[in-house]
């Protein structure tokens, strides 16, 4: 039979690494997105203003609709790093703490 207090002190890690994997997920999805660019694309060609982007799929999207993909790539970006940050920081603590 399993220690449960073994098994409640491990927990609090598997959420802090669920943490740091989340966050390294979100930095990719956002670097992916390519917040720092100036110009907005559709499959390599530069768009413009009331342009329309049209997918292989049949999708459609529109200038403002890449842009406003693009600048998501921000808070992804954000949110990945506050999420590593937070893992690393709690595990560090952790990590020091004296049972």
């Amino acid at each position: 039979m399993a220690d449960s207090k073994g098994e409640a002190r491990a927990w609090p890690g598997v959420v802090a690494l669920v943490g740091l994997v989340v966050g390294v997920i979100l930095v990719c999805s956002g670097l992916f997105r390519q917040p720092w660019s100036d110009e907005v694309d559709c499959g390599g060609d530069s768009m413009q203003p009331g342009d329309i982007c049209r997918s292989s799929r049949g999708a459609s999207y529109t200038y403002e609709d890449r842009l406003a993909v693009r600048e998501n790539g921000t808070w992804l970006l954000l949110a990945g790093v506050a999420a590593i940050g937070g893992g690393a920081l709690f595990l560090g603590v952790r990590g020091r703490r004296k049972d």
